[in-house]
């Protein structure tokens, strides 16, 4: 089973979108079988996959409604207590977890509750490794001896701390989208640091790899031209670099409620938003599932 998470230094650069566009790609083109797991405490990934409501204790923030299976007449013998709801963040309290079904065929989902992943990011720092950042790696071990997934998607949110960190701890592949302008690059640095200095404490056979580099909102500009430059100037960028995604309305009018259709691949074939999506996600594919980083080519790598 592999783990791609998708994480960034910076909000607004599409992460979560991106997150849901490589999961919808491998449940729906490639029939594989995966989960989602929501950690940004905003929840716009789970709002996007299950029925989900405002949490009363967060100002932005989602819950989950309750679980399409759950029965107070018929609770489960090892949870006589459940509420019908369940999140991530229950991983990190010690409480039991059911994955949601969603739209998407082959796709489940563990969605966020944003004042319980607030929470478990104000534990005391001496307990933060083994309550946190390890906990999540040992979830997805558990998933990947119990379940049938190929793949886990995990949505991280912007800002570095312990869920990030978890996010990380528990990939086999980090997926970092960017902006093309100077805090994105910063911020992409960053997450590259970060991914190597996760692979220094790993032993030998529990590897993270970078699934790309991934330029978002990209325009025909002489100021993106220029970043995209910067971009190919960092170690190994060649190596990492994702055809990159135009700038288009299409992307936020694909995640409004009751949207139809509801997904990039729906669109016609022909569609340029599907096209690019296609073409991204396949390589994306082709790291992760066959260890090829065949380098994108010259006409892919100016503009999406």
């Amino acid at each position: 089973m592999k783990v791609i998470t998708t994480a960034g230094n910076k909000g607004g650069i599409g992460k979560s979108t991106i997150a849901l566009t490589l999961a919808q790609y491998l449940a729906k083109c490639k029939n594989m079988k995966g989960a989602f797991i929501d950690l940004d405490p905003q929840g716009n990934s789970s709002s996007s996959l299950i029925p989900t409501t405002r949490d009363p204790a967060h100002p932005t923030g989602y819950m989950p409604k309750a679980h399409p299976e759950w029965d107070p007449n018929n609770l489960p013998e090892d949870d006589p207590h459940w509420d019908g709801v369940s999140s991530i963040a229950d991983i990190f309290i010690g409480k039991s977890i059911y994955p949601y079904p969603t739209w998407v065929d082959n796709l489940h989902c563990f969605p966020s509750f944003a004042s319980l992943l607030e929470d478990a990011q104000r534990v005391l720092k001496v307990d933060v490794k083994e309550k946190v950042i390890n906990r999540l790696k040992e979830f997805t071990e558990m998933l990947s001896t119990h379940s049938d997934y190929q793949f886990v998607i995990i949505d991280t949110n912007p800002q570095f701390g312990p869920l990030t960190m978890a996010g990380l701890r528990a990939a086999t592949h980090g997926l970092l989208p960017t902006e093309l302008e100077q805090y994105g690059i910063n911020g992409t640095i960053g997450m590259i640091q970060a991914i190597s200095q996760e692979q220094l404490r790993r032993v030998k056979d529990d590897t993270i790899k970078i699934a790309g580099i991934l330029p978002n909102q990209v325009r025909k500009t002489a100021v993106h031209t220029k970043f995209l430059n910067d971009l190919r100037s960092i170690e190994k960028s060649e190596e990492w670099l994702l055809p990159p995604i135009a700038q288009r309305t299409i992307y936020s009018e694909l995640v409004v409620e009751d949207a139809k259709p509801n997904c990039v691949f729906n669109l016609p074939k022909t569609h340029l938003a599907r096209i690019e999506s296609e073409k991204w996600c396949s390589y994306v594919y082709d790291r992760v599932f066959n260890n090829v980083y065949n380098k994108i080519e010259e006409k892919e790598a100016s503009y999406g």
